[in-house]
């Protein structure tokens, strides 16, 4: 509850899934001034789609579409539970 002139102190963790895809995409705006919305279709929303309900919080997911462009000798990896996307584990920087 917030009360006026009072700061409260929480700690907060939060958790989030990251899906990488990439390939040709298609978006549209539908509706008028008033109610607008938009949709967006292609391949990279259904690789996306499926990496989402695999993961679980932390989780930072590649398609194989965006896994191709990726230097696998940058990154700690493993297969997914679908056989076809990577779970990325470590990314190795270095700066140049």
């Amino acid at each position: 509850m917030w009360a006026m002139g009072k700061s409260f102190n929480a700690a907060c963790f939060f958790a989030v899934k990251v899906a990488i895809s990439c390939g040709v995409s298609h978006f549209a705006l539908i509706g008028d001034a008033a109610h607008s919305h938009y949709v967006v279709l292609g391949q990279p929303v259904w690789d996306i789609k499926v990496a989402e309900n695999l993961a679980v919080a932390g989780d930072v997911i590649a398609s194989p579409s965006a896994w191709r462009h990726a230097n696998e000798a940058e990154y700690i990896s493993e297969s997914f539970g679908d056989g076809t996307h990577t779970r990325v584990k470590y990314c190795w920087y270095s700066r140049l």
